[in-house]
Protein backbone atom coordinates (compact mmCIF):
# COMPACT_ATOMS: atom_id res chain seq x y z
CA UNK A 1 0.00 0.00 0.00
CA UNK A 2 1.44 3.73 -0.88
CA UNK A 3 1.72 6.11 1.67
CA UNK A 4 -0.51 8.96 1.91
CA UNK A 5 2.57 11.40 2.58
CA UNK A 6 4.56 13.02 -0.97
CA UNK A 7 7.44 13.93 -0.30
CA UNK A 8 9.21 16.17 -3.00
CA UNK A 9 12.75 16.43 -3.41
CA UNK A 10 14.64 19.29 -5.05
CA UNK A 11 17.43 18.82 -7.62
CA UNK A 12 20.39 20.90 -7.45
CA UNK A 13 19.77 23.03 -10.09
CA UNK A 14 16.15 23.15 -8.96
CA UNK A 15 16.90 24.63 -5.69
CA UNK A 16 19.22 27.15 -7.26
CA UNK A 17 16.29 28.19 -9.33
CA UNK A 18 14.13 28.19 -6.37
CA UNK A 19 16.56 30.05 -4.31
CA UNK A 20 16.85 33.10 -7.12
CA UNK A 21 13.12 33.29 -7.26
CA UNK A 22 13.25 33.93 -3.92
CA UNK A 23 15.40 36.22 -4.21
CA UNK A 24 14.13 37.92 -7.28
CA UNK A 25 10.64 38.25 -4.85
CA UNK A 26 12.63 39.92 -1.78
CA UNK A 27 14.81 42.44 -4.02
CA UNK A 28 10.79 43.24 -5.19
CA UNK A 29 10.17 44.00 -1.81
CA UNK A 30 12.89 45.44 -0.71
CA UNK A 31 12.53 48.35 -3.82
CA UNK A 32 9.16 49.11 -2.46
CA UNK A 33 10.11 49.80 0.62
CA UNK A 34 12.76 52.21 -0.21
CA UNK A 35 9.92 54.09 -2.62
CA UNK A 36 7.87 54.21 0.65
CA UNK A 37 10.88 55.50 2.65
CA UNK A 38 11.96 57.59 -0.06
CA UNK A 39 8.71 59.32 -0.21
CA UNK A 40 8.22 59.79 3.14
CA UNK A 41 11.17 61.12 3.25
CA UNK A 42 10.33 63.92 0.60
CA UNK A 43 7.17 64.47 2.34
CA UNK A 44 9.02 65.20 5.73
CA UNK A 45 11.37 67.61 4.02
CA UNK A 46 8.46 69.32 2.39
CA UNK A 47 7.23 69.58 5.99
CA UNK A 48 10.18 71.15 7.15
CA UNK A 49 10.81 73.74 4.12
CA UNK A 50 6.94 75.19 5.21
CA UNK A 51 8.02 74.72 9.03
CA UNK A 52 11.69 77.02 8.10
CA UNK A 53 9.13 79.28 6.04
CA UNK A 54 6.74 79.93 9.11
CA UNK A 55 9.89 80.48 11.35
CA UNK A 56 11.59 83.00 9.25
CA UNK A 57 7.82 84.91 9.01
CA UNK A 58 7.44 84.66 12.64
CA UNK A 59 11.14 85.92 13.26
CA UNK A 60 10.24 89.42 10.32
CA UNK A 61 7.33 90.23 12.43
Amino acid sequence: MMSDKITVQLTEAEHKVFLKFQAEEARKENEKEIAKSEKKIESLEAKLADEKANLKALKAK
